[in-house]
């Protein structure tokens, strides 16, 4: 019999699925991103882009 309880059997298991969905959305293979690393990629390549915008309006 398992000293662990019913409890926390449940909490490794939803730990586990976290952990599997982070590594997903972060992983890269093949040249496939997860949507975090997608999601990141988009967010500075819009910031560049307007930080670049604003050059070339001030210029």
């Amino acid at each position: 019999m398992s000293s662990e309880s019913k409890e926390g059997v449940e909490m490794r298991n939803k730990a586990c699925k976290v952990k599997e969905m982070i590594e997903n959305a972060t992983r890269e293979e093949q040249g496939i991103k997860g949507s975090s690393l997608n999601g990141l990629e988009e967010f500075f390549a819009m910031a560049l882009l307007r930080k670049t915008m604003k050059m070339d309006h001030h210029a």
